[in-house]
């Protein structure tokens, strides 16, 4: 019985101490697991893309006395959800092409990309015209309407720290370099090194432009007002950089005013450093904010000829990609199309409104060439059905 005993007591400590070892275990790989070679982001903030603009009609053929009615889709394809911004039109003759000199405001509201809407959100503008095209000087004018874009935009990242209080503490946690991809922005953290210090840790923080624009001065007013025509050198290359961790105050970095400037490649540095308030090793997030504006630039061909009122009617219907029948052409002289989802409609002309129905959930887009008003609708070339 005594033999038994002992044996059970013996399993008892043997359990006792595998159970002790596993939990330690678990212990050091929870606070060591943690990958510091890369961030796993959420999925919807990544991408280089901030606002982008881009013309939705179908074709760039005009003729003397049409409006051109041209549209433009704005999306929010990154994940700030307070942008500012404008669409300037530029590269034509105003006496020609009499488009608004306005600039095209952002929307208000027009949010990022989130897990509620994963593209981020779109706005169509229709761009105002104070009169038809004029060729009043020779038989054809070729331009390149150019739509610049400025906008202020920010982007976050929040890798995961180490702050050691003790060297010895690396089974705790260990201060090895982050590598970052992309955070839903044009301008983006891309390395993070930390170094201990006596009570101290230090970040040094390396920033790449990673979009096709160009990055304007975050703070400077005068710069977005000159944006696009009349920026400076000094006007581009400049991001507002702010570091923050929770409990801890504000940190002394390196340059001061926390407004790093980018070389030729578009990288920049800012380093950090924190005071710690605990004698303790710890992980915690880290949340680096960049500040910066932003400017890129769209360019389409157009093209204008002179031409007869018949020829307007003809080439202004077939050649948007809406044909019409020969008898429609005959009985009043053009064409109408509806585009519901991708799908082509022919419309003959008439006084009622245009309606697009569909089901909860549905997205529907639609182009009117032609009027605005129709009566009956279909998907052949000669429409009967209202």
């Amino acid at each position: 019985r005594s033999g038994i005993s002992a044996w059970r007591l013996q399993r008892l400590q043997l359990v006792r101490v595998f159970f002790c070892f596993s939990f330690f275990v678990m212990i050091v790989l929870s606070s060591c697991g943690i990958s510091y070679s890369s961030q796993e982001a959420d999925p919807y903030r990544t991408g280089t893309e901030g606002i982008v603009v881009s013309f939705i009609d179908d074709d760039y053929t005009f003729y003397d006395q049409q409006y051109l009615l041209l549209q433009l889709l704005l999306e929010n394809k990154g994940v700030y959800d307070a942008p500012q911004g404008k669409v300037v039109l530029s590269g034509y003759d105003p006496t020609i092409v009499k488009i608004s000199a306005d600039p095209i405001e952002l929307p208000d509201d027009f949010t990022g990309k989130n897990q509620y809407a994963p593209q981020g959100s779109s706005y169509f503008v229709q761009v105002e015209e104070d009169a038809p095209v004029s060729l009043s000087l020779g038989e054809s004018y070729d331009a390149t309407l150019q739509a610049s874009l400025c906008y202020t935009y920010q982007t976050i990242a929040t890798p995961t720290a180490c702050l050691l209080y003790n060297p010895e503490d690396t089974y705790i946690c260990d201060q090895e370099t982050i590598s970052l991809n992309s955070q839903g922005g044009p301008v983006a953290v891309t390395e993070v090194r930390q170094d201990y210090l006596q009570d101290q840790v230090r970040f040094t923080v390396f920033v790449q432009h990673l979009g096709d624009g160009s990055v304007v001065n975050a703070y400077d007013v005068d710069a977005y007002d000159a944006c696009p025509f009349t920026l400076t050198r000094d006007d581009l290359n400049h991001v507002g950089v702010t570091m923050e961790i929770g409990g801890l105050g504000e940190p002394s970095c390196i340059p001061g005013n926390g407004y790093i400037a980018l070389n030729d490649e578009g990288l920049g540095v800012i380093i950090c450093t924190f005071t710690l308030r605990e004698q303790r090793t710890y992980t915690t997030p880290l949340k680096i904010t960049l500040d910066y504006s932003y400017l890129s630039v769209l360019q389409q061909d157009i093209s204008i000829y002179e031409s007869s009122s018949v020829d307007r009617e003809t080439s202004s219907t077939g050649n948007t990609g809406c044909p019409c029948s020969e008898a429609n052409m005959r009985i009043w002289g053009g064409c109408i199309c509806l585009y519901i989802n991708g799908k082509m409609n022919y419309c003959s002309e008439g006084a009622n409104n245009i309606t697009v129905s569909g089901s909860a959930g549905d997205t529907l887009e639609y182009q009117v060439h032609g009027s605005s008003t129709v009566t009956n609708c279909g998907d052949s070339s000669s429409p009967t059905s209202s």
